[in-house]
């Protein structure tokens, strides 16, 4: 549904990008000229984006990159003189339009990723165009490898850009950080995509159509290796989930306990531009952080957070995340995780140089989900009294960008 009466700030922002797309292929048919070839050109790049739309790689918590933006950049590096922009933006609403629709993908995801292609091919298609009337040397191989390149670079921009935006709005996250951190997650796979594409377009003068076949099986291994990669990662926080589901199957009040500390812990790490990796290693933390305590009796406290803090001896480790440290660091991928469980109680105050962020991130996240849960206090006075204790017991800066999260999604 485009108006979505629960999100109205989502429908603005796709009116906004579906008015920009119509505008885009609307002056593409009246600004450039086709070629004789005209069809030949659609129905092999049509084809080739609705065979590549199947082969996507899924990024946890970050979207997807399809491989068909090989095809697109390949129509985009051969240059007007060969691939009239029109053929590019009508080969791309036929192909993704046929591809998803086969994929039975909602109509309004269709809609808005055919736009965004749109957007992204004419805008880098211009780029380049530029590129050889200012500069010239359009025979040049290196002239034509630093115009692929800015080239690339736009369209990639333009796709991370509008997906940003999309959303930040949707999950109330700002766009900046939310474009940075996509940016950066997708920048090796793109990269990837776009030297296959490079060698299409530079094969085609002796290859012709034969190009985008050949190099096809490349960029089919090189999107299932991703996709390796990434379910790999998928079975370890799996694995973690599980692990986390059977320390809190001891103590029912426990229950979403970890899962609500690594929401709040993501939030806060995005909005202090964390991305990749370190998002990944703050999630295993955050739904491990209390892995110390399994198998204790649930009515045994184990230096459990108090309203006093000052009752708390910061001076050392408490015991279960000692030994929560002790148990992660026998596991070889979750070593990184462990100094990160083993600090996520300690303060603010204590200023010791081996705190990792993730710890402190954690400490706050931990904490307020303490006083919303167990202390049963409104979610109001849960942050007054993170921003009382911060300077004390927590990173001012992480206490900032919780506020600031929390302000934008309430």
């Amino acid at each position: 549904m485009l108006l979505n009466p629960l999100n109205p700030e989502l429908a603005k922002a796709r009116i906004g990008v579906l008015a920009l797309g119509a505008l885009t292929l609307a002056g593409s048919f009246l600004l450039f000229e086709t070629s004789p070839s005209t069809l030949l050109y659609i129905v092999l790049f049509s084809v080739s984006i609705f065979i590549t739309d199947f082969i996507v790689v899924e990024i946890p918590r970050e979207g997807s990159l399809s491989a068909s933006v090989a095809i697109i950049l390949t129509a985009v590096f051969l240059g007007p003189k060969q691939m009239a922009t029109p053929i590019i933006l009508l080969a791309i609403v036929i192909g993704t339009l046929a591809g998803q629709m086969a994929q039975k993908k909602p109509m309004i995801r269709i809609t808005m990723l055919m736009t965004k292609r749109i957007i992204s091919a004419t805008l880098a298609t211009i780029a380049l165009s530029l590129w050889f009337i200012l500069i010239g040397q359009e025979t040049v191989f290196f002239s034509r490898l630093i115009a692929a390149f800015i080239a690339g670079f736009i369209y990639f921009f333009s796709e991370a850009a509008i997906e940003a935006m999309l959303l930040s709005q949707d999950k109330n996250s700002a766009f900046r950080t939310t474009l940075i951190s996509r940016m950066r997650l997708l920048a090796v796979v793109f990269l990837t995509f776009s030297t296959i594409a490079l060698l299409m377009a530079i094969m085609f003068k002796w290859m012709s159509f034969w190009s985008i076949f050949i190099f096809s099986i490349p960029l089919a291994v090189t999107t299932q290796s991703f996709k390796l990669y990434v379910d790999i990662r998928k079975t370890y926080e799996s694995t973690i989930k599980a692990l986390s589901a059977t320390l809190e199957a001891q103590d029912e009040s426990r229950v979403g306990h970890a899962q609500r500390v690594s929401d709040y812990s993501l939030s806060i790490g995005k909005e202090l531009g964390l991305y990749g990796k370190e998002l990944e290693r703050l999630n295993y933390a955050a739904m491990l952080h209390d892995i110390g305590k399994l198998g204790f009796d649930k009515s045994v406290k184990l230096d459990e957070i108090t309203k006093e803090k000052s009752a708390y001896d910061r001076k050392n480790v408490p015991f279960h995340a000692q030994i929560g440290a002790e148990i992660i660091s026998d596991v070889d991928y979750l070593k990184d995780v462990s100094s990160i469980i083993k600090y996520h109680h300690w303060s603010f105050g204590a200023k010791h140089n081996s705190i990792p962020l993730e710890s402190s991130i954690i400490h706050v996240a931990n904490d307020f989900d303490h006083f919303i849960n167990e202390a049963e206090l409104s979610k109001q006075d849960a942050l007054k009294k993170l921003t009382e204790d911060k300077g004390l017991y927590y990173s001012p800066k992480i206490v900032r960008a919780f506020k600031s999260v929390s302000r934008r999604r309430h």
